[in-house]
């Protein structure tokens, strides 16, 4: 079962419209950006959520900037990216981008790796409304609550009004599980897990019936990171993320292990 490739069908149908329970007003989150992605294998359009992490560099999932043809990692041709945005019908700002990079060893098969970035065409100006954030260094334990934004799904695509929820974490395998009364949804991929002023994780699961979201933990992808959107040549990985034994021959299903 490749898990982290199933649509959750009734699961989505059961809180269509409602995925995302806001649990407090979001005025404003300024690191948060709404990533409007041309797929490349139909030029579909499809949406996802990043973090800005440099004035240069979105965070983001891996699976919101790939796809893969006969085995061929295939980038996403265009973003359009959102920044101060409480609803995407009127972002504050936007910029283009048609580069971006995944995690030299992503397998979507098994969802390990699940992180990447976008690189913007041009430097962000940083005001109080669109401001970076870091993730949280390689060793960080993981936080036992933390707050994540997204906009969620209403009648089949993606929300229009960005909302926070407060959620509480556990870990498991290299995964934080969350939960909350409210509920991710397959728009909100690569979406934020801040705990303490920094990002411990990204969205790379919708929520079913016994977690709100499964996030990537993110502390031990930070020196990979910042080695890739360092200056100079473009490098192929090499961080402590890459050296783990974890490639395995099958899928990892978290929520079945988990619970």
């Amino acid at each position: 079962m490749k898990g982290f490739l199933l649509v959750l069908l009734g699961v989505i149908a059961a809180v269509q419209g409602r995925n995302f329970v806001s649990q407090e007003n979001a005025v404003s989150v300024p690191w948060l950006v709404h990533l409007r992605i041309a797929r490349p294998s139909s030029g579909f359009l499809d949406s996802c959520v990043g973090t800005l992490y440099t004035n240069r560099h979105v965070i983001t999932a891996a699976s919101c900037l790939v796809e893969y043809t006969r085995d061929i990692r295939v980038y996403s041709r265009y973003f359009w990216v959102r920044y101060d945005t409480q609803n995407i019908i009127q972002p504050g700002y936007v910029t283009e981008a048609t580069k971006s990079q995944a995690h030299p060893i992503y397998s979507p098969e098994t969802g390990v790796h699940n992180i990447g970035f976008v690189e913007l065409d041009r430097e962000i100006q940083f005001s109080d409304r669109i401001q970076p954030l870091g993730l949280a260094p390689n060793g960080t334990p993981a936080p036992s609550s933390g707050k994540v934004c997204g906009y969620g799904e209403k009648d089949g695509n993606t929300g229009e009004v960005l909302q926070c929820m407060e959620v509480t974490v556990s870990e498991y395998n290299g995964f934080l599980v969350s939960k909350s009364d409210g509920k991710t949804s397959k728009y909100d991929f690569g979406a934020a897990l801040v705990s303490d002023n920094m990002v411990h994780g990204i969205l790379v699961r919708e929520a079913d019936s016994t977690f709100s979201g499964i996030f990537l933990a993110t502390a031990k992808y930070a020196s990979w990171l910042e080695e890739a959107v360092a200056p100079g040549e473009p490098r192929s990985g090499g961080s402590f993320a890459d050296k783990e034994e974890i490639l395995v021959g099958e899928p990892v299903n978290v929520a079945e292990e988990v619970f």
